[in-house]
């Protein structure tokens, strides 16, 4: 009596998706050295970049960051390693549960990874902008002399 239906559907918006970030530089793969200092304004990661020199990242409207664990050798056990998250990687996390989870989420507030060699960065925040300090001679060196300029 009953007849056999088809249901296709489009794709699922509550799955996140893990889209390559291209902005930031390719960082050193073997000591990064990633540094991370925030003031009331900011949240500013810096690290060694492949090519020499730091590059520094400055973050507005900050929810949450964090970093540590999982480090390359343990990348399978993140949450989001099947939708591909991998070591070494720089990626913004489309349709983020973690930002779906906030109680009052900002408009624009976006989710960002980056594996380091050292462990694993995310943010949650609403801008990110990147740039090169070739002649930096460290990361730490880098974030102090941003925040020594905008005293």
């Amino acid at each position: 009596p009953g007849g056999v239906g088809v249901i296709i559907q489009d794709h699922d918006a509550t799955i996140p998706q893990l889209v390559a970030w291209t902005a930031p530089q390719a960082m050193d793969p073997h000591a990064a050295e990633p540094t991370i200092i925030g003031d009331p304004q900011s949240l500013y990661l810096a690290y060694r970049m492949r090519e020499g020199g730091v590059a520094l990242m400055r973050f507005g409207g900050v929810a949450m960051h964090s970093f540590g664990p999982p480090s390359p050798d343990e990348m399978e056990t993140h949450i989001l390693y099947s939708l591909g998250l991998d070591a070494l990687s720089f990626v913004e996390v489309e349709g983020s549960p973690c930002v779906r989870d906030l109680t009052r989420p900002e408009p624009g507030m976006r989710h960002w990874i980056i594996t380091f060699p050292e462990g694993t960065f995310e943010v949650l925040a609403t801008s990110a902008n990147a740039v090169r300090i070739p002649q930096a001679e460290s990361p730490l060196s880098a974030v102090a002399a941003v925040l020594n300029n905008r005293a």
